[in-house]
C-alpha cells in the first residue's frame, strides 16, 4: 500500500488511519465470542483450547524467531493472556521498558552535557 507523503502523513490522526487500514477495518475481535462459550461447554473443551493455545504460542515464538523481516510478527488468538504467564514474553517487555529507561537517562545526560559546555 502506498501512502501520500507530505506534512498530513506525519501526523498521529493519519498514522492511526493508517493503522486501522493495514490492520483491518473491523475493530470488534470474534474471538471475544469464544468466551461466553467457554462458560457454556464443558470442561474437557476448555483444556482442548487450553492446550492448542499453548500449542499455537509456542509455535509463534519459533516462527517469529525465523523472521528475518523486522515489521512482522506472528501472534497467537490468545497472546494478550498467554503472554502473561509466558517467560519469553515477560521478558521481551522487561527488556523493553529497561531500553526506554535508559534511553531516557541517556537524552537527560546528553541535555545536562550540552548544557555545560
Amino acid at each position: 500500500m502506498k501512502f501520500p507523503r507530505g506534512y498530513m502523513s506525519k501526523t498521529k490522526k493519519f498514522q492511526s488511519l493508517k493503522a486501522n487500514i493495514i490492520a483491518g477495518s473491523n475493530q470488534l475481535s470474534y474471538r471475544l465470542l469464544l468466551i461466553p462459550s467457554l462458560m457454556m461447554f464443558p470442561g474437557l473443551f476448555c483444556v482442548i483450547l487450553m492446550i492448542l493455545e499453548v500449542f499455537l504460542h509456542v509455535r509463534c515464538h519459533k516462527k517469529n524467531k525465523k523472521l528475518e523481516d523486522p515489521n512482522l510478527y506472528y501472534r497467537s488468538p490468545f497472546h494478550v493472556v498467554t503472554s502473561t504467564f509466558c517467560g519469553v514474553c515477560r521478558d521481551c517487555d522487561t527488556a523493553s521498558k529497561i531500553g526506554q529507561l535508559q534511553d531516557q537517562r541517556r537524552n537527560r545526560y546528553d541535555y545536562f552535557r550540552s548544557i555545560a559546555i
